[in-house]
């Protein structure tokens, strides 16, 4: 069902806490790069560019695109998972 698709990569959950004191405006310029703070939906983190993201343990990443008509999948062995994650919208979003 596409609706539930739409719903589920949707933010019904915010784990920045600070959001609430802050407009709309505010919140797009702090949140613009960074996908940690965008939201969870179904099981999943909200991301840049309408996408959708699993994470697993050390870096497993699943990444669904729908205006790329895209999952990218990376896997990993790293410490530093945000770094690792950007370079997806860096090098690789553009390139699809």
């Amino acid at each position: 069902d596409p609706e539930w698709i739409e719903d589920a990569m949707s933010p019904h959950i915010y784990q920045w806490q600070g959001r609430n004191n802050l407009s709309e405006e505010q919140i797009a310029e702090a949140t613009r790069y960074d996908d940690w703070n965008l939201g969870y939906g179904y099981q999943m983190w909200c991301c840049q560019h309408g996408a959708a993201r699993l994470d697993g343990a050390w870096g497993q990443f699943c990444t669904i695109l729908p205006d790329k008509n895209a999952v990218v999948v990376m896997t990993a062995l790293a410490e530093d998972t945000k770094t690792e994650y950007r370079t997806l919208w860096k090098y690789i979003y553009d390139t699809l």
